[in-house]
């Protein structure tokens, strides 16, 4: 099954090749083709950084350890 799917992807990676209207046999070309890919692949994962989001209860939560704080401290005292 392995050397099925190597096979496999060799001869979509081949095709691809020829029909950006490159020579396959170039190495050269391949190399640029998969640089120009990962360029790509970083350029999109910095756009979808998205700002992080606080939960809903988060703040409540927040709030809750402040107040279990608090009460602790007066227990203390």
């Amino acid at each position: 099954m392995s050397s099925l799917a190597k096979d496999t992807r060799t001869r979509v990676l081949e095709y691809l090749v020829i029909k950006l209207g490159y020579d396959p046999s170039n190495i050269k070309v391949d190399e640029e083709i998969i640089k120009n890919k990962y360029a790509y692949i970083q350029t999109m994962r910095k756009q979808l950084k998205l700002p992080t989001t606080e939960h809903p209860q988060a703040k409540e939560i927040t709030n809750l350890e402040i107040e279990k704080q608090k009460l602790f401290k007066l227990i203390v005292e």
